[in-house]
């Protein structure tokens, strides 16, 4: 009895490390049309991004020290994109391309919502798209992976990410962090959330995934503090 509770177990491990599928396992039109077609994928990543940074620029940005309190529209759109990419160098381009378009996108929208704003902070914010870009298209890319734990933990990171300010605000019970969010972009993240989770093929990956994302919440939330001290170092502060 006991050896067989071990070889369950490590039948289980070994499903969480071990491919599955085929290795060959055919790819869909509109992937290989746009691995085919680079310039319309960045194109296609660039109106993207921007359009994901001008609707928060213009809905959920107010001038402080905090990131934007909504952070799928910045999560989402490179890993997304970088789902759809053939390759893995392909998918760090497209996210970096997304995700500085985002920045740009941003700082547009913001010049229009009402509030008074440090355009020297978008130093900083055009320093963070250039690193994580590449890293969220990579991410996205790895979904795609026929390892389950490579999936879960890339899908568990892009979560728990997107959850962040959620996290911070009512863990420390402070509306502070979600101050100017509201129902809609709230349900926005919670539709990013699920729609990554919908890519990460396999319920047991799926489960594990919002693991990961629990796991993750600790030091992602440290991260975007320390991003927020770049931010308001960048806009002048001492």
């Amino acid at each position: 009895m006991a050896n067989r509770s071990n070889g369950s177990r490590t039948s289980t491990l070994a499903r969480l490390w071990l491919p599955e599928g085929a290795p060959d396992a055919p790819n869909s039109r509109t992937r290989i049309f746009l691995g085919n077609h680079l310039w319309l994928f960045l194109a296609l990543a660039s109106v993207v991004g921007f359009a994901a940074g001008l609707a928060s620029g213009l809905f959920v940005f107010t001038w402080n020290e905090w990131n934007s309190p909504s952070f799928g529209a910045f999560i989402a759109p490179p890993a997304l994109l970088g789902w759809l990419a053939l390759r893995p160098r392909q998918a760090a381009v497209i996210g970096l391309v997304t995700l500085v378009a985002a920045v740009g996108g941003h700082f547009l929208g913001a010049q229009f919502n009402g509030y008074e704003q440090n355009d020297l902070e978008y130093r900083a914010w055009v320093t963070i798209g250039v690193l994580l870009g590449p890293l969220l298209g990579y991410l996205g890319h790895t979904l795609r992976s026929r390892r389950l734990i490579a999936r879960a933990v890339c899908a568990g990171l892009l979560i728990g990410w997107i959850y962040v300010p959620f996290y911070l605000g009512f863990s420390l019970e402070s509306e502070y962090y979600v101050e100017n969010t509201n129902t809609v972009t709230r349900l926005f993240d919670l539709s990013m959330i699920m729609l990554v989770l919908s890519v990460c093929r396999g319920l047991v990956a799926r489960i594990t995934a919002l693991v990961c994302a629990a796991l993750f919440l600790w030091p992602l939330t440290t991260m975007s503090v320390l991003n927020s001290v770049l931010l308001w170092r960048a806009g002048g502060g001492l």
